[in-house]
């Protein structure tokens, strides 16, 4: 009975395996699509007095564009209901997971994937007037009765920011997500998994494509590579911000900028440009579209490319995001070398190392306390003792003076603020650094882990305290908030990311409060938390952040992981 069991059941992540997790999420795919048909036959019945809607239509024209407009907007709503219910019962992992960690930088990798499918369709287009394979025979063209070109052309851009959506959610976001997590393991190493993951996924979604009008066999197998392209962007950055906006993009000026079908069907009752198709097949596509013939290759290889060197140009190296081989991580863990348990994920993919300052590697706990003891002192209220401020500590600072009972009608908040860091600053300078710091931050150094700073702390006073502990030259960035007011370092990570130019997942964040937990998972980092700072293991615990002791022991779990045989990407 245990051997079946481990046949359906993963013990050591405690959730199905991946084969029955991607049978499950298409069997309740296929449930919701099968109980939609009746209402969105009842629908366009009703509504648009039509018959039933077609699964895929040969010709946009065919139907009421309204009609069609609402089935994709069901199809599309159906599909990611089913990978949200399967992420959540079965994956047991947030949407975020699957590649919508969205921040300034997921929107930047968006609009150059946008970029990139009008970029590539456009040289197709051009290459093929050139050669005089198409004739352009109208502009600004509707085929929609009484309605203008712009409001005409709206519809079918509104459904192709769909499929982009739902396409890249199902065949990137679950498939291949799923598939890399599967494959990865004793025998396969992590990048050697997420490429055969790739393959894989990119072979079903050609194969998806094969029932389209005018399929062919060399069709599917080029939309197998277009399935590999935009696998490039997710491989990558680890997000699905480039692919949707690839595939938006392609699709859209393929078919209603330049007037080509789109992967053999005619989405082409509102087009900028109408055109005439000639030239031979095995280059154009015929009437497959682009995506049909040997210019689609082409222009696929070149998308690959460029990708490439977007990535390269923008964060400095080109490296595959092994982190989406790894399976989703639960609530609060620590760490435990005995176990093995959660060790080789913290380091997995990690390239960059963000430090949090005060009681991270400074050692300021007491400082606080004794300076915070002595303005309440001085006011006549009760002193707080270690074990409540670690309860009650957080941000923003303004809410904790007021549970220390700061009356700020009588004294202003700024002003109570002033007075604390008048009195830390003035006794900084008796704190060391945490156990271990320097060694640490010397060895990521020699590790080839790049490292920087993201403090609370006003930044002046920061870049002094790095300057006094003779620790800069470990950092490739410092940064501070612009006052001593200890609101929220938020808008500050957000900026620092931009600045750092790598993937989210890719870098690591390592604080001591729930402060750092919560800027961690907001963005998309990997987050580990030491609770020696200013917050309780107690209060730590209830985060999603890797716990770990000790610097001392971050450093075993590096090093555990290197004897693991955990690539680490250089």
């Amino acid at each position: 009975m245990e051997f079946i069991k481990n046949i359906f059941w993963n013990k050591q992540e405690k959730r199905l395996r991946m084969v029955r997790r991607l049978t499950l999420q298409t069997t309740l795919l296929i449930i919701l699509l099968i109980l939609s048909e009746a209402l969105l036959s009842l629908a366009s019945a009703l509504l648009f007095s039509e018959a039933p809607f077609t699964t895929l239509p040969g010709e946009l024209g065919s139907s009421s564009r309204l009609s069609l407009l609402a089935e994709f907007m069901v199809r599309g709503f159906l599909l990611s209901l089913s990978v949200w219910l399967a992420g959540y019962f079965i994956d047991r992992r947030p949407f975020s997971d699957f590649g919508f960690r969205i921040n300034s930088s997921w929107w930047k990798e968006f609009w150059f994937g946008i970029g990139l499918g009008g970029t590539l369709i456009t040289a197709i287009f051009l290459l093929e007037l050139a050669a005089g394979w198409i004739r352009p025979i109208g502009f600004f063209v509707t085929n929609h009765p009484g309605l203008q070109f712009p409001a005409a052309i709206l519809i079918p851009l509104l459904i192709f920011i769909m499929v982009g959506f739902y396409e890249e959610l199902l065949s990137r976001g679950y498939h291949l997500k799923n598939l890399a997590e599967g494959l990865s393991g004793k025998y396969i190493q992590p990048r050697t998994a997420i490429l055969l993951a790739s393959l894989i996924s990119s072979a079903v979604f050609g194969i998806f494509h094969a029932a389209n009008p005018n399929a062919t066999f060399s069709s599917t197998l080029n939309i197998c590579l277009a399935g590999i392209l935009l696998s490039t962007g997710f491989l990558l950055t680890g997000e699905l911000a480039m692919p949707i906006g690839l595939h938006i993009s392609w699709n859209f000026f393929q078919g209603n900028v330049f007037g080509f079908p789109v992967s053999g069907v005619d989405f082409r009752s509102a087009s900028l440009i109408q055109i005439q198709q000639s030239g031979p097949e095995w280059l154009t596509g015929g009437a497959f579209g682009p995506e049909g013939g040997f210019l689609g290759i082409i222009s696929n290889l070149l998308g690959i490319l460029l990708i490439i060197l977007w990535i390269k140009r923008r964060t400095g190296k080109v490296v595959l995001q092994t982190t989406i081989s790894l399976p989703p991580t639960g609530k609060s863990k620590t760490s435990n070398l005995s176990s093995g348990s959660y060790t080789s994920e913290l380091f997995q993919g990690i390239q960059h190392i963000i430090w949090d300052w005060n009681g991270t590697l400074l050692n300021d706990l007491d400082l606080c306390l004794a300076t915070i003891n002595g303005m309440l002192y001085k006011r006549g209220l009760n002193s707080v003792s270690p074990s409540t401020y670690l309860d009650i500590f957080g941000f923003p600072v303004r809410d904790y003076y007021l549970k220390l009972g700061f009356d700020f009608s009588e004294e202003p908040f700024e002003e109570i603020s002033t007075e604390f860091i008048r009195s830390y600053e003035a006794g900084r300078p008796g704190c060391t650094l945490m156990d271990g710091t320097k060694e640490l931050l010397q060895f990521f150094l020699t590790n080839e882990l790049s490292q920087s700073i993201l403090s609370a702390s006003k930044n002046s006073y920061l870049e002094q305290a790095v300057l006094d502990y003779k620790v800069q030259d470990y950092f490739v960035l410092i940064e501070g908030l612009e006052n001593h007011h200890a609101a929220s370092k938020f808008s500050l990570a957000v900026d620092h990311l931009d600045k750092l130019r790598l993937p989210p997942n890719s870098i690591l964040l390592i604080g001591d409060t729930l402060h750092d937990a919560d800027i961690a998972d907001k963005l998309g980092l990997r987050c580990c938390l030491i609770p020696n700072g200013h917050h309780s293991k107690q209060r730590l615990e209830k985060s999603s952040a890797t716990l770990v002791d000790s610097l001392a022991a971050l450093k075993k779990l590096y090093i555990y992981s290197l004897e693991k045989s955990i690539q680490i990407p250089k």
